[in-house]
């Protein structure tokens, strides 16, 4: 399956926690509050991967962002 993505260009967003928040490649589905070893506007948690084709997004990865309260 790995070869037919990579065919086609289609790549996998698969944030990781702590990664800066980027509207174009994630869709915050909800907010954490903001921990001590955290900074705003990061990336909390990932529930559902995203994949993008070539430069353009078919879908978001769905995450959880680190807020301040």
């Amino acid at each position: 399956m790995s070869t037919v993505f990579g065919k086609y260009n289609l790549h996998k967003i698969d944030p990781a926690v702590g990664d800066k928040f980027d509207p174009n490649l994630h869709e915050a589905v909800f907010t954490v509050p903001l921990g001590a070893n955290n900074q705003p506007n990061t990336i909390a948690n990932v529930t559902k991967v995203g994949y993008r084709l070539q430069e353009r997004t078919l879908r978001p990865a769905f995450v959880g962002v680190f807020v301040a309260s």
